[in-house]
């Protein structure tokens, strides 16, 4: 399994599981935006969902990077980014 893979793998399961577990960590659509209609998640577990991401990741993500949220691909890209050979 490349890195990529294995980040994609851990980013879909706290997404998942921000979701309570509504959808599959499989069945999450790639370009779907996890707010803003698309996933429907709420502010405040958007608020776990960062927390989660920053704890696993051991990454932050400031406040004006909410764009990492567009998509689970962006979410990936900016993990895969910031992590380097952290993860």
């Amino acid at each position: 399994m490349s890195r990529r893979d294995e980040i994609e793998k851990r980013v879909r399961k706290i997404v998942s599981e921000a979701l309570e577990d509504a959808v599959p960590p499989e069945d999450l659509p790639r370009d779907v935006p996890i707010f803003r209609g698309g996933l429907g998640m709420d502010s405040m577990s958007g608020v776990q969902l960062m927390a989660a991401l920053e704890e696993e990741f051991d990454v932050y993500i400031d406040d004006d990077r909410f764009d990492i949220f567009d998509s689970l691909e962006n979410m990936i890209d900016f993990v895969a980014e910031h992590t380097g050979d952290r993860t």
